[in-house]
């Protein structure tokens, strides 16, 4: 798992708490998302999954900027 193998030693505890939050964020705001843009645009569902994609591809696009090596390494280094 990415999560453990970049969490310094000793620190692993606070980098899995950030995912689980990060995790909970996601579940509330995805959904409340999809109801505000249906409901602003009367009902649009194809808008709102046009929503929830662009979510996914901004995610995958954040994610491929991560460089594991350097993570690692910076997280023996600690």
């Amino acid at each position: 798992m990415l999560v453990a193998q970049l969490a310094p030693p000793g620190r692993a505890a606070e980098f899995f708490g950030l995912w689980g939050l990060a995790g909970k964020l996601a579940a509330t705001v995805g959904p409340l998302s999809y109801g505000l843009i249906t409901y602003l645009t009367a009902g649009n569902h194809r808008l709102a999954i046009l929503s929830t994609v662009l979510f996914f591809v901004a995610g995958l696009i954040i994610l491929s900027t991560v460089n594991e090596r350097r993570g690692r390494a910076a997280a023996v280094a600690v």
